[in-house]
């Protein structure tokens, strides 16, 4: 069951991070030319385009964690044996899920503030920011997933 949540959160993470790069480089067109030729621009495309580029860098994070081929701070591993980067592996996913949730909560609270204080004229691209705490909260997930499921292994060659 796991493994088939998994599969459906990846099919839907893949088609936000394709549309939303697609709409990004349509919005970026769509202004240059709009600058370039008429004299002219949409002042509110710049903030939606500023809010897509989260989008794609959440779901490109999180597609990365769950191939396992996102950064990696593994100074360590250089001088512990293989056969303990295995066991430790598991562990560190949990430990990462763990600081994703805490990332996850105060960019929620975050969130509040911005609703709560955004002036009039703003609070159309303050939902776009939710991005924020959803992605956290996808990322978290994965490392869950990642940490009880273990890493896919047609992707074990990147892990190591």
């Amino acid at each position: 069951m796991l493994q088939t949540i998994r599969a459906y959160l990846i099919k839907i993470e893949s088609v936000i991070a394709a549309a939303s790069l697609l709409l990004l480089l349509v919005l970026s067109m769509v202004q240059l030319l709009a600058r370039n030729f008429f004299d002219t621009g949409f002042p509110d495309l710049d903030v939606v385009m500023r809010y897509l580029i989260l989008f794609v860098s959440f779901m490109g994070a999180v597609l990365a964690t769950e191939r396992s081929t996102h950064i990696k701070i593994d100074v360590v591993t250089a001088y512990l044996s293989p056969e303990f980067c295995t066991k430790l592996i598991r562990p560190l996913f949990l430990l990462s899920a763990l600081v994703c949730m805490v990332f996850c909560w105060y960019s929620i609270q975050y969130w509040l503030g911005e609703w709560e204080f955004a002036p009039v004229n703003e609070k159309w691209s303050v939902p776009f920011a939710l991005m924020i705490p959803v992605g956290f909260g996808l990322l978290a997930i994965h490392f869950l997933l990642l940490s009880v499921l273990g890493v896919d292994s047609r992707y074990k060659e990147h892990s190591e």
